[in-house]
């Protein structure tokens, strides 16, 4: 079409010039032809907000658009993908935004995990908040009352009195449909570290989206994403400051999807010729949509394959963000056997040069052919374009867990389950000149990159220098927090309940919600529920009450508790493959064997713990260092970030207490001498037997014990594990079966 249009442009300036007003016509820019042997291009960048400029405003509401040739009606912010919102380089800097919902009444649909099979639980899907991913700001302000004295407090109306409360970034708060939420992020506020001057945030390519626990799959199925990016001393580089940027939002939006679900309904409905978009003719909006999203190419910028065109040589900087929700993908730049990426040459991808991860720089450059990227993975890439016309075919293979690209002899002849033409990058002289041609030095970016160690609380101990080397790399040393992707121990295999029977399949259709407690499975306490983070699930530990000697009746406040103002080394482990995302604070991933991600320390915020490659590291645990920043006291959340997971429940909810402060980090308050918790704010009330098996089985697990049990029960539990349910008095949870070997208890 685009061709089409070019030529009767031409030909309407031919004939005018000819036969109207020959005179007119000379060599000047606006009268000049149109060359039509430049390639169109039709990628386009997302719409751009400046922060500085005040208020941002954002609406989730029915939005229409077309992809791959459908007409959708999608919970989105008005276009596909969301504005991008662009923080420029400054001290002290805010970012405001109001976040609407214009839809007018709630919309409760099912959730139900292992594709359907899993327990059902109901949420409003047309409840909303906004996550600012990658940013490191005040988890919450105050929670609310007639009294306004905290940094949040607003004033709403203009009247000169603060009389309202700005959200920051605790996702626990939500937007009803009508309703209308003042967030605020500011970034510069970490006085604590002496890394960052003046409590600078670090620059980064950051992002924002939707994260109402049971309703974030469904919203971002539907694109309601955009990338957030705040500016600093990186991009003053010269060889990032010359070169092209663009901005690359990769969604996985199910638009082709023509399954039906158990009651005959299509997962996806396209509007109809004259169908309105509305909210009541919403085009996905079924939960399980998302497990057959992979059958569908995966949108650039909300477009199907768009052609880049760009110079000869020219180094790009592309900001990569993957917004998609479950699947991980290997993305390489490949040449093309034409102009249309019909088929491609897949033993010479184009080598690019990696600079940052999630946003942070890298303390050196990354250079690499193949990339990974996982659901909430952001990668900053130098491209450099190959110096004579040709075509590049940015392909992306999306796939299980387990698969690894670089292990592949043939990656273009179908052995991955989806295969995607992201773009097509036509290298032409028409473009022009080349901006930049160079690539970042290590030294160059060493100067911009946040140390990967420093001085601080440590175990009880202070002004520890922290490191990767030291502590990271002692593995006689105990971590100070342990996490397990998905225990594998459950009683049954996945598609059959506890009986036996047949599972039935959820149709994720509408429900009432006042017929789901979200309580979980009382007869299943002595398993752990998939998928799971630690053998638990978000949902039923906010539900348990328990109810001492006086009748007061108790809940828990959080999963997890951290002290502010110290460091810790965590162990993290899974039992296939798990994006680990934490909010609010990013870690030092330590030195690991991958071919996902570097290999050496760096910074990041959402990491892919794999199962094999904790093999292939002699069943050693991925190692984190975290620092506890002073200022930023409060409850956030930490999950997988395949975000259908998230909604099934694999998340925590997680706090960081002042020093001292036995609520928060004490059960029930509770304490010993010298203000000893009696039990942690992470741990369980005494009649919580699923708490209590969880907490046996996570002690003892070790990312060996089941690398050749594809579906482990509780007759593959070791001695130690039993030996840990005996001493909580879980003999209820003991196998039937003969013990397993004997271990230390």
């Amino acid at each position: 079409m685009e061709r089409i249009g070019q030529y009767l442009e031409v030909m309407k300036r031919f004939v005018w010039c000819a036969v109207v007003l020959p005179v007119a016509c000379g060599d000047s820019e606006e009268n000049k032809p149109v060359d039509l042997s430049v390639p169109v291009e039709t990628f386009s960048q997302p719409r751009e907000i400046s922060a500085a400029d005040g208020v941002v405003e954002l609406t989730l509401q029915p939005t229409e658009v077309e992809v791959g040739g459908k007409r959708l009606c999608l919970r989105a912010y008005g276009e596909l993908p969301g504005p991008t919102i662009r923080v420029a380089d400054g001290e002290e800097r805010s970012v405001r935004v109001n976040l609407k919902n214009a839809f007018t009444k709630s919309d409760y649909r099912k959730v139900a995990s292992q594709d359907g099979q899993g327990e059902e639980h109901c949420y409003d899907f047309n409840l909303t908040n906004l996550h600012a991913h990658g940013l490191h700001v005040q988890p919450e302000y105050a929670a609310g009352g007639a009294a306004c004295e905290s940094p949040g407090c607003a004033d709403t109306d203009g009247d000169g009195a603060e009389d309202a409360i700005y959200f920051a970034d605790n996702v626990l708060n939500d937007v009803p449909p009508g309703g209308l939420a003042k967030y605020r992020w500011d970034l510069d506020q970490d006085d604590s570290d002496p890394d960052r001057p003046g409590g600078k945030h670090w620059p980064g390519t950051h992002w924002y989206h939707p994260h109402i626990h049971g309703s974030t799959t469904v919203q971002l199925m539907n694109g309601a994403a955009g990338m957030l990016v705040v500016e600093g001393n990186v991009d003053q580089l010269d060889a990032v400051n010359a070169a092209r940027e663009r901005v690359m939002v990769l969604s996985q939006i199910p638009y082709d999807v023509t399954e039906k679900n158990v009651d005959g309904d299509p997962f996806v409905t396209p509007l109809a010729d004259g169908e309105p978009c509305d909210e009541d003719h919403l085009s996905i909006n079924n939960f399980l949509a998302a497990h057959h999203a992979a059958k569908t190419n995966s949108t650039l910028n909300g477009k199907i394959s768009p052609v880049m065109v760009t110079a000869p040589g020219q180094v790009e900087r592309w900001r990569l963000l993957h917004a998609g929700m479950l699947e991980e993908m290997w993305i390489g730049i490949f040449p093309s056997t034409d102009d249309k990426c019909s088929d491609f040459d897949a033993h010479h991808p184009l080598a690019v040069q990696q600079f940052a991860a999630d946003g942070i720089a890298l303390p050196r450059t990354y250079e690499r052919d193949f990339f990974f990227m996982s659901p909430g993975y952001r990668i900053d890439l130098l491209v450099p374009m190959p110096t004579k016309e040709t075509t590049l075919c940015l392909q992306a293979y999306r796939s299980d867990s387990l698969s690894d690209l670089t292990k592949i002899d043939q990656p273009s002849v179908g052995t991955f389950p989806a295969r995607d033409l992201l773009a097509i990058i036509r290298v032409h002289k028409g473009a022009g000149e080349a901006t930049s041609t160079r690539l970042l030095t290590d030294a160059e970016l060493a100067t911009v990159a946040p140390p990967v160690t420093w001085k601080g609380k440590f175990q009880g101990k202070d002004n520890v220098q922290v490191s990767c080397d030291d502590q990271g790399a002692d593995w006689s040393l105990k971590a100070d927090q342990k996490v397990v992707l998905v225990h594998p121990a459950f009683l049954v295999a996945s598609g059959a309940d506890s009986s036996g029977e047949e599972a039935t399949v959820s149709s994720g259709g509408s429900c009432d919600p006042n017929h789901q407690e979200h309580s979980g499975d009382s007869e299943s306490v002595c398993t752990c529920p998939l998928p799971n983070l630690n053998c638990r699930l978000f949902h039923p530990r906010r539900m348990f009450r328990h109810t001492d000697a006086e009748g007061k009746e108790h809940a828990y406040r959080n999963d997890r508790v951290f002290v502010a103002g110290t460091t810790e080394l965590w162990d993290v482990t899974a039992t296939d493959g798990h994006p680990f995302h934490i909010h609010i604070n990013p870690f030092v991933v330590c030195p690991a064997k991958s071919e996902r991600d570097p290999p050496f320390a760096h910074w990041r915020d959402t990491y892919f713990v794999e199962f094999s490659d904790l093999v292939a590291d002699d069943n050693k645990p991925r190692r984190f260092l975290i620092r506890h920043a002073d200022p930023f006291v409060g409850s956030f959340v930490q999950h997988c970030h395949k975000i259908t997971h998230e909604d099934e429940g694999m998340m925590e909810l997680i706090e960081v207490c002042r020093p001292g402060d036995t609520d928060c980090l004490c059960l029930m308050g509770q304490t010993v001498d010298k203000g000893t918790c009696v039990t942690p704010n992470a741990g369980c009330f005494e009649d919580d037997v699923q708490c209590l098996f969880a907490e046996a089985l996570v002690a003892t697990y070790s990312p060996g014990d089941y690398a050749t049990t594809e579906n482990a029960s509780l007759t593959d539990l070791s001695g130690a594990t039993i030996t840990q349910l005996r001493a909580r008095g879980l003999d209820e949870c003991l196998p039937q079966g003969p013990p397993g070997p004997p271990g230390p208890p």
